[in-house]
């Protein structure tokens, strides 16, 4: 990315946003900014699946690792981090939208990774598309069968579902009850963004 995109993302995002940028690029400073946000996303993920008691055990251990690289003022940050991501998604949803904050957090700190096969769709070219395939035709079934479904093989950290849930959101359904999604990402750090953003 340019220095202007990244500067665009970075006024396009808001003040919660800018705080998690704040502490991820603090924290990068000893950790290096990939290990950081792989570190973020994983703990918050292992955090919001704690619901699910069937692999208790294995998250807790896992969380463990990751949090005893941090000191406990590490471990602070990582927390104001997470509860400025809940922010951030209840800001939009009182607003009435639905966005792909740690999409834009994500593209605020230039880690997109054209090299890897990570491409950043803006939401708003997420979203135009979502609109433009989720018509009354493909509604019908929530009609029919009380939902609808989507795959999406390539999530990334969710953007196209985010947009679609949202379009679902507009025509007037409840995508929270009316929208299954499959999806699959090969990548474990997007895979527990991806995560975070599918639980708030």
């Amino acid at each position: 990315m340019s220095k202007i995109q990244i500067s665009n993302f970075k006024n396009s995002v808001g003040d919660h946003q800018k705080e998690i940028v704040k502490i991820m690029q603090q924290l990068s400073r000893v950790h290096g900014m990939d290990q950081v946000w792989s570190d973020w996303v994983e703990i918050c993920a292992i955090t919001l699946a704690r619901l699910d008691q069937s692999k208790f055990d294995t998250r807790e251990s896992r969380y463990l690792d990751i949090v005893k690289k941090y000191k406990k003022e590490e471990l602070h940050l990582f927390v104001i981090a997470f509860a400025s991501l809940v922010k951030a998604f209840d800001h939009y949803v009182e607003q009435g939208e639905i966005q792909d904050v740690l999409g834009q957090i994500y593209m605020a700190m230039n880690m997109g990774n054209d090299r890897t096969g990570q491409f950043f769709t803006p939401f708003d070219v997420s979203l135009l598309m979502a609109r433009i395939t989720i018509t009354p035709g493909t509604l019908q079934s929530i009609e029919q069968w009380g939902f609808m479904s989507m795959s999406e093989p390539t999530c990334g950290a969710g953007g196209m579902v985010i947009a679609s849930a949202r379009a679902v959101q507009e025509s007037g359904y409840n995508y929270q009850k009316q929208l299954h999604v499959g999806v699959c990402q090969p990548s474990w750090n997007v895979n527990h963004a991806a995560s975070n953003v599918f639980s708030c």
